[in-house]
């Protein structure tokens, strides 16, 4: 999960930045981070977790609502590429 999530925050980050710079290679955010890091992050969010209530609950619910903020990684950037082409094209018509 973590891993697909860091791929789609920089793919999210390259399709939506003003330049249009494509994240890739040295240039990575989040896709470069390693086994051992993601393992850190995920075991520091547990150990929280474990203490503060209201963190616990956060990670519950986000992962519960995992699914949502996949179909939003999916149709967002899309739904800006759709929106630029009708602003570089003339706008939108219906016939």
């Amino acid at each position: 999960m973590v891993e697909n999530l860091t791929d789609q925050a920089d793919d999210f980050i390259s399709r939506t930045n003003r330049d249009h710079v494509k994240l890739e290679g040295d240039n990575l955010i989040w896709s470069d981070m390693s086994q051992e890091e993601m393992a850190t992050l995920v075991d520091s969010l547990l150990i929280v977790g474990k203490h503060e209530a209201h963190v616990a609950v956060a990670i519950r619910e986000v992962a519960k609502a995992w699914r949502y903020v996949q179909v939003g990684i999916i149709t967002f950037p899309r739904f800006i590429k759709t929106v630029r082409f009708y602003g570089e094209h003339g706008g939108f018509v219906l016939w």
